[in-house]
């Protein structure tokens, strides 16, 4: 049976994907150029022209209240995640979680990347018994 703790990194890359999947049909990203005069610091007797270029996220529905709280909701709890991360102070886990439930690695890949030289038993128990310690 899954604690508090374990259902919100299990539910982590979910979440991450809903967001990415919402900013995409909330916002349609468009680009904005402004042309400014200024002259550098060096040399402020040489007036020039620059160009900024960025993009700027545009609502493209009218009627996006809900997908907007839908929204909110969701960052909190990866916020809630990114919280707990840095409230661990042993950073082998840290980066075991990170490495599992922040990027989404399969345990064969977590054991590979981690400079810890877990095994792919070793990392998953490693976990399990962070998570058994909020029951």
């Amino acid at each position: 049976m899954a604690n508090a703790v374990e259902r919100m990194f299990n539910s982590y890359m979910r979440i991450k994907k809903e967001v990415e999947r919402l900013d995409r049909e909330t916002y349609q990203y468009m680009p904005v150029t402004d042309v400014v005069t200024g002259s550098m610091t060096e040399f402020p007797y040489l007036m020039r022209k620059y160009t900024i270029r960025d993009t700027v996220p545009v609502l493209v529905l009218n009627d996006n209240t809900n997908l907007e709280k839908r929204l909110k909701v969701l960052s909190s709890r990866r916020t809630a995640v990114a919280n707990h991360l840095n409230t661990i102070t042993d950073s082998n886990i840290v980066e075991l979680l990170r490495l599992r439930y922040v990027f989404g690695y399969g345990w064969s890949l977590v054991a590979m990347v981690n400079h810890g030289g877990y095994s792919e038993d070793e990392a998953k128990a490693i976990i399990a018994q962070y998570f058994k310690g909020f029951d």
